[in-house]
C-alpha cells in the first residue's frame, strides 16, 4: 500500500518553445501558471525555465520542459509513442469541446460515447494526443438502476447527453447513427417529429437554449432503456423529458422514442 498524505505532483512534458506551451495550456486549455523562474540545466548547465501549469483546483501539474538535445528533441509530440498519454476530464464537455475547436485546436475525429463518459482526442501544441473527457455517468441507486453494474445504462446516458449538444445536432451523420429510422417526438408545445423532421431541421439550427438536469436511466428489457430528464430552457419554460432507446442486433443504441411534457411552470 502506497503512504498517506502523497500525491503526484508533476508530470513532464517536453516542448520546444517555453512560450509557445505557456500560451496554449493558459489561454486555450484555461490551466493556470503556477510557476515560471529561471533554472539550470543538470545535464550541461545551460539556463533554462522551470514552467509549471496546472488546471484550476488541481494538484498535479504539467513541467514544461525545454527539449534539451536530439534524443528529446525527437520525443517533442511523441512522448507516448503516438498514445494517448493524457486525460482532461471536464464539467461541461460540449461547452470545452467546442470552444477549443473554435481556438484552432486539432481533433482527431468527431466526440463519441463511451461507458465511462463522452470523449473526444485532441492534440496540444506539441502533438501529444489527450482525452478530452467529459463528466463519468452517475446513475442514481433505486429500482431499475444498478448503480456501477450496467455500463450500457452509462452509454445510453452519455448518447442523450451527445444529442443535446451542437456539435451533435448540427452533424446529419450522427444524428443518423442515434436516432432509430421509426424515430417519433411528442414535443412539450404538442409538435409532432419524426427522423426526416429532425434531420430537416436541426443541423440549420443546432443550438439548444436550454439547460438538462436530472439525468436517470431505467432498464426495461434486455435491449431497452428509459432516460428521464428536466429541460430549463432559457426563456423559462421547464419540461419533464423522457426517451425509449433500443439496442440493435449490431449492439448500438438508437433513440426510438422522445416526449416532452410542460410543467406548466416557469
Amino acid at each position: 500500500m502506497g503512504e498517506k498524505g502523497t500525491h503526484l505532483e508533476l508530470v513532464s512534458l517536453i516542448v520546444d518553445d517555453y512560450d509557445e506551451a505557456i500560451d496554449f495550456f493558459t489561454r486555450v486549455l484555461g490551466f493556470d501558471l503556477v510557476e515560471d523562474s529561471p533554472a539550470v540545466s543538470t545535464h550541461h548547465g545551460h539556463a533554462k525555465r522551470w514552467v509549471v501549469v496546472r488546471p484550476p483546483d488541481a494538484r498535479t501539474g504539467l513541467l514544461l520542459a525545454l527539449a534539451d538535445g536530439p534524443r528529446q528533441e525527437a520525443a517533442v509530440g511523441d512522448q507516448h509513442g503516438g498514445r494517448v498519454g493524457f486525460f482532461l476530464r471536464v464539467d461541461d464537455f460540449t461547452t470545452h469541446h467546442e470552444r477549443l475547436r473554435a481556438a484552432g485546436v486539432t481533433f482527431l475525429g468527431r466526440p463519441r460515447s463511451e461507458p465511462y463518459g463522452q470523449v473526444a482526442v485532441f492534440l496540444d501544441v506539441a502533438g501529444n494526443r489527450w482525452d478530452l473527457l467529459g463528466p463519468r455517468p452517475s446513475l442514481p441507486a433505486g429500482p431499475g438502476n444498478r448503480q456501477g453494474a450496467d455500463g450500457q445504462l452509462d452509454v445510453v446516458l452519455s448518447q442523450e447527453r451527445e444529442l443535446l449538444g451542437s456539435e451533435c445536432r448540427r452533424d446529419p451523420d450522427r444524428l443518423r447513427a442515434l436516432l432509430h429510422p421509426d424515430f417519433l417526438e411528442y414535443g412539450a408545445a404538442g409538435t409532432t417529429w419524426t427522423r426526416d423532421q429532425v434531420l430537416e431541421r436541426l443541423p440549420g439550427d443546432p443550438e439548444l437554449p436550454a439547460t438538462a438536469t436530472g439525468f436517470r436511466a431505467h432498464r426495461l428489457g434486455p435491449d431497452v432503456v428509459l432516460v428521464t430528464f428536466d429541460l430549463h430552457r432559457h426563456d423559462g419554460a421547464t419540461s419533464h423529458r423522457s426517451s425509449t432507446w433500443l439496442r440493435g442486433p449490431d449492439g448500438s443504441w438508437r433513440l426510438r422514442f422522445h416526449q416532452g411534457t410542460s410543467t406548466g411552470q416557469p
